[in-house]
């Protein structure tokens, strides 16, 4: 297989993972994943400076585009170790 059709083969699977994910990512998800792999890669080649701006910049987008999906995880999260302190607190008074 050449170099050429092998690029041709990324480009096609990228195609299809992203028409299979249509509903959870868009593109500025994929910007945001896009920055973060190559802050990763910038901070592995030892420009850590401009890799922690692209992994800064990158994560910042992600969690703007998903927002939301953050709120719920935190009000989660909290909901979560609330029931377990209340439930300490009742278990430890009786």
């Amino acid at each position: 297989m050449n170099q050429k059709s092998k690029w041709l083969a990324v480009v096609i699977m990228i195609i299809g993972i992203m028409m299979l994910l249509n509903q959870n990512i868009n593109l500025l998800t994929a910007a945001a994943l896009i920055l973060l792999t190559v802050g990763m890669l910038q901070v592995r080649n030892g420009d850590t400076r401009k890799g922690h701006r692209y992994l800064g910049i990158g994560a910042a987008l992600l969690l703007l585009d998903n927002l939301m999906i953050v709120f719920l995880i935190v009000l989660a999260s909290l909901a979560y170790f609330y029931s377990k302190t209340k439930r300490f607190i009742w278990t430890k008074a009786l």
